[in-house]
């Protein structure tokens, strides 16, 4: 789980290859479908993108449009993900 910078957006990641969008507000506002099985999510400081991280690789979302930016592959699986505070 992971609230964004503003506090508006809960990101959950779950067992069936989705990261789900709560809004405080409007419930669930999107599902951002993957393919593999999501173990942890982060906003970026700003809030305008949204990091996973799976088993075989991490993800950069842009959320608002459920777009995939970058993808980056290394075996060995990961389990946490977090955002640098630094520019």
């Amino acid at each position: 789980l992971a609230w964004s910078p503003d506090g508006q957006i809960l990101a959950s990641s779950s067992g069936n290859k989705t990261i789900v969008l709560w809004g405080i507000a409007d419930d669930e506002i999107d599902t951002l479908e993957t393919e593999e099985l999501v173990a942890s999510v982060a906003w970026s400081p700003d809030g305008l993108r949204l990091a996973s991280a799976s088993f075989e690789e991490i993800r950069i979302w842009e959320p608002k449009l459920g777009l995939v930016m970058h993808k980056f592959k290394r075996g060995g699986g990961f389990t946490d993900i977090a955002w640098s505070p630094y520019k």
